[in-house]
């Protein structure tokens, strides 16, 4: 391999560098809500045989932070439900909002959906509640989590349900 290819090789994995790093600390929802290109696609202008090194480790790049945003979201789940857990054993009664939870001191922080534009969705029901994100698919379907694929992926979508657990 000659100096320039190698120039040219530490330039596009500099770039891609440079794109993850401004990118792998946004959630997947901010990364859509801005257009953000995944990384593959931001590739796509070079050569796979070329940039084979790089090619190879990008898909890991991207699925570490699409894990670091499902861990953060199991805990925060975690934590919420065991807020509202206590609420209820406290007063006898679900609490009506999250918000609710973390005014009372329940909650320290409110739960991010990083699928969502907001928080993860709280929802009483038949004397329960349901607690989920939004998923993949990065839209509301009522709390509905898919058989196939927790996390919504693929065309029949669905939410992430944290609660009740199934």
């Amino acid at each position: 391999m000659c100096i320039r290819d190698r120039n040219k090789t530490l330039a596009a994995g500099n770039k891609l560098y440079d794109h993850m790093e401004k990118t792998i600390k946004m959630s997947p929802w901010a990364k859509r809500a801005g257009n953000i290109e995944s990384a593959e696609d931001f590739l796509s202008a070079y050569s796979k045989q070329r940039y084979a090194f790089i090619w190879w480790i990008t898909p890991a790049i991207d699925r570490v932070s699409e894990i670091r945003y499902r861990g953060k979201a199991f805990y925060d789940a975690v934590l919420t439900i065991l807020a509202v857990k206590r609420w209820e054993l406290d007063k006898r009664q679900l609490p009506d909002s999250l918000e609710q939870l973390k005014a009372e001191g329940y909650l320290k922080e409110l739960p991010d959906d990083p699928y969502g534009e907001g928080l993860l969705t709280y929802t009483r029901r038949n004397g329960d509640f349901v607690l989920y994100s939004l998923a993949d698919d990065f839209d509301d379907d009522a709390g509905k989590q898919n058989p196939k694929d927790a996390w919504g992926r693929g065309k029949e979508g669905g939410d992430r349900v944290f609660w009740p657990v199934e």
